[in-house]
């Protein structure tokens, strides 16, 4: 019998998370694997107004 491990430091540097239904829960909502800053959503934060000239 033989046994392997997997330098966790892989799943990061991917942007994995090492947790087998987490990683389904993201392959599915995004495929393509594409980033972008996070960001808080919640009912009870007032909305903000954008300018969209000076």
């Amino acid at each position: 019998m033989s046994v392997g491990f997997v330098d966790p430091m892989t799943f990061l540097e991917e942007g994995r998370t090492g947790i087998t239904e987490v990683g389904q829960w993201l392959a599915a909502v995004n495929p393509y694997r594409l980033r972008q800053r996070s960001r808080v959503l919640s009912p009870d934060r007032p909305r903000l107004r954008r300018t969209s000239w000076p």
